[in-house]
């Protein structure tokens, strides 16, 4: 007989882990810059002459984690000066890209779409444009040489504008261009939230929707609800990366209230892109279990598992399926839901989308 948990429900008994990594899994919310591995950053960092805070791959890693752990996303995103800034060629970034799609495919993951800011790898003369083409270049050899040993995995692009960056059109030129070229399957707003309000980036966006490029954008995460129906309203967002903060309007149990971003975000039909771990770190949340993801889930809004930053959290979508199951009593039927939830919103084409929602439910482990 299953024991209750605290707030009544069943406990689900803990999955073993070979279980979560052979469920196939969709993650939407993965930053390229968020995933090097520590031995990547030690060798680029030696290649660029640039001393690191420690040394070695164990306490390079452990020393992102203390940073991430922060409870500020000001303070989270202050280790990536060690990430974007040795990413500043062709060959970085497609190295880079393209041990990102080894590492996702050894974790059970079978679709992903990495996030990628062009204006923070230009410093050595790359254009906009071609980061994101080297990025798009690394993914796809990625991918070749994984289903060429076997395995299974896609992995597209999405191109972020930084909301902090002073506002210019060369970056969303450089994205809508990726887009016509097929190098990205969507474009995204990231960065410090709070101070810098969706609304601002509002022409920007609607260029990008004119022309045809989805967006998902960040919201909800160190800033109020009403970042989030901006990010709907104005910048046209499909998906909200994070959305945190939707847990304060939620009653567990009832439907949104009405006037609330929860009822336009359910109403809608918008999936939020949730990232227990990260959240936890950056002070949205105290700790996972504290995490709103599974009232949201029984609130009626889509949710989703994901890393946000696999380096800076040291995590893995398997590691963010664990917690769910661990710590928030998730089955393995709910878990494959929120698999066959993120595959739905996949800025993929219908026939693409349906083959993985159907991969996924016909799993059996």
């Amino acid at each position: 007989m299953r024991s209750q948990s605290p707030g009544g429900r069943p406990t689900s008994a803990p999955l073993p882990p070979d279980r979560i990594k052979a469920l196939p899994k969709v993650l939407l919310h993965d930053h390229l810059d968020g995933g090097l591995r520590p031995e990547t950053v030690l060798d680029l960092a030696a290649e660029a002459g640039v001393p690191l805070p420690v040394s070695g791959p164990r306490l390079l890693a452990q020393w992102f984690a203390d940073n991430a752990n922060s409870g500020s996303l000001a303070s989270y995103l202050n280790g990536f000066r060690y990430t974007y800034g040795f990413m500043q060629s062709v060959a970085t970034v497609e190295r880079v890209a393209y041990e990102a799609v080894e590492d996702l495919a050894a974790d059970g993951v079978i679709y992903a779409e990495v996030r990628f800011a062009p204006q923070m790898h230009i410093a050595a003369g790359l254009t906009m444009l071609g980061a994101l083409r080297a990025a798009a270049d690394g993914l796809r050899a990625g991918v070749a040489a994984v289903r060429a040993g076997g395995g299974d995995i896609d992995v597209r692009l999405i191109a972020c504008v930084e909301r902090d960056l002073p506002i210019n059109d060369d970056t969303m030129d450089a994205a809508i261009a990726a887009w016509e070229q097929d190098l990205i399957v969507a474009v995204d707003l990231v960065g410090p939230e709070l101070g810098h309000p969706a609304a601002a980036h509002a022409e920007q966006f609607e260029r990008a929707f004119q022309a045809g490029v989805p967006a998902t954008i960040h919201a909800g995460e160190a800033d109020g609800t009403e970042s989030i129906r901006q990010a709907i309203e104005l910048l046209h967002a499909r998906r909200i990366g994070h959305g945190v903060t939707l847990g304060r309007e939620l009653t567990e149990g009832a439907e949104p209230a009405d006037g609330t971003v929860a009822k336009l975000v359910a109403d809608l039909g918008v999936t939020v892109e949730c990232c227990p771990s990260s959240n936890a770190h950056t002070g949205g949340v105290e700790t996972v279990r504290d995490h709103p993801i599974a009232k949201m889930t029984r609130c009626g809004i889509k949710t989703t598992i994901n890393t946000d930053n696999r380096l800076m959290s040291r995590t893995s979508l398997s590691q963010e399926t664990t917690l769910l199951n661990t710590e928030l009593d998730a089955g393995f039927h709910e878990l494959r839901d929120y698999n066959i939830r993120a595959a739905e919103a996949a800025f993929l084409p219908t026939r693409e989308r349906d083959q993985l929602i159907t991969r996924i439910a016909r799993f059996r482990p």
